[in-house]
């Protein structure tokens, strides 16, 4: 019974990285970057300095004196992530006999998702603006086949944190502002996936569903400045703390291996599981200029401090004790070993008329994981994007932004081995994805 213990271990490793990352978000290091449909259509050219509307509160609250009137954002973005994993999964549990490989084509995991923003600004004085949104930093979910090896590894994955960002913009002079704001998260993560004896004995199915969630309240802040060189040109600088997470939450494992447990169907109930993790901090720095009535270009640079997340401990995990045929508690450490990412676009705007304009921009984003390192949970790479949108200005109080951006995933190699006591599982194969994002935006003039 003692070699069965690894195997409950490795059914709750995945919590660890659940309850801080989620391998389906749109940029690479797993944080999503859409918190309005502008962003959308250019890939975040111009984020930090292009300031014309509320959403300018989350990505540079200095930004926020530009508006002269009260502003209400509405956003959504639709987006779909689709990955596949092909390759073999090579399962070992030498004290149960053990050793069986399988090869798998094309389990899908991708899954669609909707991510909602708000978005307030209001004057408080002349050169004073107060600014409120509530975005969804992370906010995506994967569900892979459970007809393949793969589910005992990870079937669905979801994760979401909510951000309260309120925040104020002062003007200090005629070309320069200051912002700055708090972050306020609550973060919430799901994960189910299987665990086994036995995978190759289909003389008795043992398979049982590990069911995970985990909850937490976080605290950083934001803050930026703006230069407004002139009317036509401007370049403004941000920066997103980091934000610490002590997530605790609840581990149910329900199925043949709850052995001694008197519920029916077999399941154990923990609710002491507890993990401790950094969101990182970001730095971004933006460019905007206007050649004259029709055509704008724009840039960013971000900088993203991935290097804090080296290690993930978790503790107090629901396992199968050996000593007494019942539940107990592990701690489990896994190493992740991120390391700082770039990420780069440019875009260009083009106004039709005093209605239409249009807008387009490409870019880069850089994978925090490394060759190493890397498993079938987190198969991120670096990923190139394109992106096309519109304005639409529909009366002299609203208008309406529409935006679409692909991105290209590099294929990610695993070549990982994991080993738990008796029990050593080997991922070889490649993992293939790519996504779409569709974003709508309302903004409404309170004038």
């Amino acid at each position: 019974m003692k070699s069965l213990l690894p195997i409950f271990v490795r059914s709750q490793l995945v919590m660890v990285v659940l309850s801080v990352v989620n391998p389906a978000a749109m940029a690479a290091g797993f944080m999503l970057q859409e918190q309005n449909a502008v962003q959308t259509g250019d890939f975040g050219a111009g984020g930090a300095a292009i300031a014309e509307d509320a959403s300018t509160n989350f990505y540079n609250p200095a930004g926020l004196v530009r508006l002269k009137i009260p502003e209400l954002v509405l956003a959504a973005n639709y987006i779909q992530l689709n990955t596949q994993y092909s390759g073999s999964v090579n399962y070992i549990n030498a004290a149960a006999g053990a050793n069986t490989t399988q090869q798998v084509t094309d389990n899908r995991g991708g899954s669609g998702n909707v991510i909602p923003a708000f978005h307030l600004a209001y004057p408080l004085a002349d050169g004073l603006v107060a600014g409120l949104s509530l975005v969804t930093p992370m906010g995506l979910s994967t569900n892979y086949q459970s007809d393949t090896y793969v589910k005992y590894n990870a079937t669905k994955t979801a994760l979401n944190t909510l951000d309260i960002a309120p925040s104020l913009g002062l003007a200090l002079t005629r070309h320069w502002s200051l912002g700055l704001g708090a972050d306020i998260e609550r973060l919430s993560a799901q994960l189910n996936n299987y665990a086994t004896f036995n995978p190759a004995d289909t003389s008795i199915d043992t398979d049982t569903l590990s069911q995970n969630k985990a909850y937490a309240w976080g605290y950083g802040y934001h803050g930026g400045v703006l230069y407004q060189v002139s009317p036509q040109t401007r370049f403004g600088l941000a920066y997103h703390s980091q934000v610490a997470f002590a997530a605790t939450g609840n581990s149910t494992f329900t199925g043949p291996l709850a052995i001694g447990s008197s519920s029916t169907p077999p399941s154990y109930h923990d609710n002491t599981a507890s993990v401790k993790f950094r969101q990182p901090a970001n730095t971004m720095l933006s460019a905007y200029h206007n050649f004259g009535n029709a055509w704008s270009l724009l840039g960013t640079i971000t900088y993203t401090q991935w290097d804090v997340f080296k290690n993930l401990n978790l503790q107090n995990v629901v396992v199968l004790d050996p000593t007494t045929f019942g539940p107990g508690t592990i701690d489990v450490n896994l190493p992740q070993n991120f390391h700082n990412t770039w990420r780069a676009s440019l875009g260009a705007n083009y106004r039709v008329n005093e209605a239409w304009l249009v807008r387009a921009g490409v870019g880069f984003d850089q994978t925090p994981t490394n060759n190493a390192d890397r498993n079938l949970r987190l198969p991120d790479e670096n990923r190139y994007a394109t992106s096309i949108g519109a304005h639409y200005q529909i009366t002299r109080m609203v208008g309406l932004d529409g935006g679409w951006t692909h991105e290209f995933i590099r294929n990610a190699a695993i070549n990982n081995t994991e080993t738990e006591g008796s029990q050593q599982t080997t991922v070889n194969g490649m993992s293939k994805s790519s996504a779409d994002v569709i974003g709508v935006q309302l903004t409404w003039h309170f004038a």
